[in-house]
């Protein structure tokens, strides 16, 4: 009887770790890494497909998008940018690009640390006249699949009055997990890592 309890046991504790999966703060990207986002915009759903290729000292990714949209190319930026840079890149041009005082899919090192102490953040998105301030709008989470588990992230929520980044609460890899813009949202659905 003890030992078909213990077995019941053990197997509900396995099931939950393996729907708990990796953890925010223990989740880190490396080359050859796939994310997968959903996009939604007032006309169209495709997917948008991200492989990492170098992460130390500069940034850089590959980019499929799906459907009708049918584009690809590569995207880097420098360690110095990803450290500090208070812009963001959301329109991606095909072929290869190199951001200057910007990142993309992922917020920057002094964004995440505003964010997370409650500081207002001035962020330009793609190259609009205007900075919008975000603000810390708590944290929760949200469920990303990664190598075929449910896996549980913890995200800061920073918002201005009309866009909204979700981003990653792991200063290691601040990844943004879903961005809504006036007229279109991106989610991150899915990861493969190698």
């Amino acid at each position: 009887m003890m030992k078909a309890i213990a077995l019941k046991i053990t197997i509900l504790f396995v099931a939950v770790i393996a729907t708990i999966g990796v953890n925010a703060q223990d989740f880190n990207v490396k080359p050859g890494d796939v994310l997968t986002y959903h996009v939604k915009t007032d006309t169209k759903e495709y997917d948008f497909t991200v492989t990492l290729k170098t992460w130390k000292p500069d940034l850089t990714f590959d980019w499929v998008m799906t459907g009708s949209v049918n584009k690809k190319g590569a995207i880097g930026f420098g360690n110095a940018d990803a450290s500090d840079a208070m812009a963001l890149n959301n329109f991606f041009t095909a072929g290869a690009v190199t951001l200057k005082g910007q990142t993309s899919i992922w917020a920057s090192n002094k964004l995440y640390k505003l964010i997370k102490s409650n500081v207002a953040a001035k962020v330009v998105f793609d190259n609009e006249a205007t900075a919008d301030e975000l603000l810390n709008k708590g944290t929760a989470n949200t469920v990303v699949t990664v190598n075929g588990s449910a896996s549980t992230f913890t995200y800061l929520r920073a918002a201005s009055d009309t866009k909204q980044l979700w981003i990653l609460d792991n200063a290691k890899n601040p990844l943004i997990l879903r961005m809504y813009m006036p007229t279109w949202r991106i989610e991150l659905t899915g990861v493969k890592q190698q």
